[in-house]
């Protein structure tokens, strides 16, 4: 099969194109109203592309999941080691108000970002030479 989106080989049992990260709309059951994907699996796949199509320089939206639950966002998609040296610094340095308000802040900012790393090339931390 070829990907309408970018024209690369995909395998019929992809559900999105490994080459540009594009969503297979026609994974529907036809039996149900519902799509294959939940909003937020699409959410991710579409800002997936973003960043792959831009070759990292955009960097995704804010996310407000992340934001609001900082390192708890991050252990929840997988992202063990930031998460754990980010909440020690947080906890650590928290007589210092504006410490974890700018690591929560960070989560918001580059969420998206860290998750893409984690899924795309399996990395835990982010490139810090590129991450604004």
């Amino acid at each position: 099969m070829i990907c309408t989106h970018c024209g690369a080989n995909v395998i019929e049992e992809d559900k999105y194109c490994k080459s540009c990260g594009a969503v297979r709309l026609e994974y529907f059951d036809p039996s149900s109203s519902s799509p294959a994907y939940t909003d937020a699996e699409q959410y991710y796949q579409e800002e997936f592309q973003k960043i792959k199509a831009s070759e990292g320089t955009y960097k995704g939206r804010f996310n407000y999941a992340a934001f609001f639950l900082g390192p708890i966002w991050g252990f929840y998609k997988g992202l063990w080691s930031f998460s754990l040296i980010s909440l020690i610094i947080a906890v650590a340095l928290s007589k210092f108000v504006f410490i974890p308000i700018v690591i929560w802040s960070f989560y918001g900012l580059r969420g998206n970002y860290l998750y893409y790393r984690l899924k795309e090339h399996g990395k835990q931390f982010p490139n810090f030479k590129n991450l604004f």
